[in-house]
């Protein structure tokens, strides 16, 4: 058994790969014998346009074919033979190109009939079988794409929509309770002195720039302001004037208190 390697012209490929053609009509200048193994290869150009200067460019798809038969004579010319294909059937009917269905009654008068294959279309064949197949699959991946776009558009819709009504709720907030709402925006946040002073007396975190600190600032402590001028609760004596906070926030809740053990 030897494999032969064969150009095939795109039309005539097609008509393989859906199995309306049957045999290949060559040269015997390759001793083929029953059994041999037809590696066709499709070319982008048929004989013709090669013939006339195009170029010899495969596209890269290709069927294999067992040899079953071999008729020479009978009209053929001399050193030309007809090379029949094995059968290869379509599994999903056994090469009958029909399945059963049941009626779509969906009663008791439900029967059963025969249909076309819905792989080969009801050619039979394996490689009609596989295309019936793989358009299958590609009608899934389809789907599967538009249902993918279609969750996508959901999910920026529910994400626009959270957005929406977080930005509502925060107006609701601000436009009833204005102070709190500013309250709970600013605590627990580093704001600039520049920008707003904490109340005069309340103690607070603060930062200041620190020349020994690898990130430019550090955390002081808690300090208080006074109205002129920033010091320490517990150290009235100690000025804050030589490390001036750049920053402040307001501190914590006090934690719940915790009965000493017995």
């Amino acid at each position: 058994m030897k494999t032969h390697t064969l150009k095939t012209d795109p039309a005539v490929f097609a008509d393989v790969l859906i199995g309306a053609k049957t045999f290949e009509i060559r040269f015997n200048d390759r001793d083929f014998r029953v059994g041999d193994v037809l590696r066709l290869l499709e070319t982008e150009h048929d004989g013709a346009d090669m013939k006339s200067g195009a170029p010899l460019i495969y596209t890269g798809r290709e069927v294999t074919k067992t040899v079953s038969h071999i008729l020479t004579g009978y009209g053929l010319a001399d050193g030309w033979c007809c090379l029949s294909f094995a059968q290869d059937y379509c599994p999903n009917c056994q090469g009958s190109g029909e399945i059963t269905v049941m009626t779509s009654h969906l009663g008791p008068d439900d029967y059963e009939h025969p249909a076309p294959c819905d792989h080969c279309g009801g050619s039979g064949t394996l490689e009609a079988g596989y295309l019936g197949v793989v358009k299958l699959l590609e009608k899934e991946r389809a789907e599967s794409l538009k249902l993918s776009g279609k969750l996508y558009g959901l999910r920026h819709y529910q994400s626009a929509r959270d957005a929406f009504l977080m930005e509502v709720g925060e107006d609701m907030a601000r436009w009833h309770d204005p102070i709190g709402y500013w309250k709970e925006r600013t605590a627990r946040t580093w704001m600039p002195v520049s920008g707003r002073l904490p109340a005069i007396g309340e103690p607070v975190w603060i930062a200041a720039w620190a020349w020994n600190n690898p990130g430019g600032t550090r955390i002081y402590g808690v300090a208080v302001y006074d109205g002129k001028a920033w010091g320490n609760p517990q150290d009235p004596e100690q000025s804050a004037t030589w490390w001036p906070p750049t920053h402040w926030m307001p501190l914590t809740a006090a934690p719940a208190a915790i009965p000493s053990p017995a």
